[in-house]
């Protein structure tokens, strides 16, 4: 799929172009065809800020290297995430058990639906992209620092409201 570009080409826009096949390619032997695409765009975005500085050779074996570890660092993940379903068994135990987790769930997006919005951005990009500290900072415009802020002002929040201490 060519993107229509407007203006001179950056550097960002040359490299996904030459790239973004080979990449889909590997990515989808990588983790299959249903998260390919997030895995080369993740690694893209992940990665933009050094591409300027390289030329066409290092930069595909950059992103190759960067979409690999991309994709073993998924395979971490979703192990960790295996072991600790299984060590902690089925974790619903009855269908009221799994009414009032949905319920805990709901009111916990509502509380989150209410934070100021540069702390509903924060804990987004946190918990759910699972970005860290200066990936959040970088892509919010904010430094370090008022990512750690933002994140832990929102944490005192959700406790206060939702009734949970540290």
């Amino acid at each position: 799929m060519e993107i229509a570009v407007t203006g001179p080409r950056t550097a960002l826009d040359e490299h996904y172009r030459r790239h973004v096949s080979r990449l889909s390619r590997l990515a989808t032997t990588l983790v299959g065809p249903g998260d390919a695409e997030d895995l080369v765009h993740e690694t893209f975005a992940r990665c933009a800020a050094h591409l300027d500085r390289l030329d066409d050779d290092e930069a595909g074996g950059y992103l190759t290297t960067a979409l690999v570890n991309r994709a073993r660092s998924r395979f971490r993940r979703q192990a960790v995430a295996r072991r600790f379903r299984a060590e902690r068994g089925p974790v619903f135990t009855s269908p009221e058990d799994a009414a009032v987790a949905a319920d805990d769930h709901a009111r916990v997006l509502r509380t989150i639906d209410r934070l100021p919005a540069r702390q509903r951005l924060c804990v987004t990009l946190r918990f759910y992209e699972e970005l860290d500290e200066d990936a959040i900072a970088e892509v919010a415009g904010i430094s370090r620092r008022s990512v750690r802020t933002h994140l832990e002002r929102a944490r005192q929040t959700l406790a206060r409201e939702l009734g949970e201490q540290r």
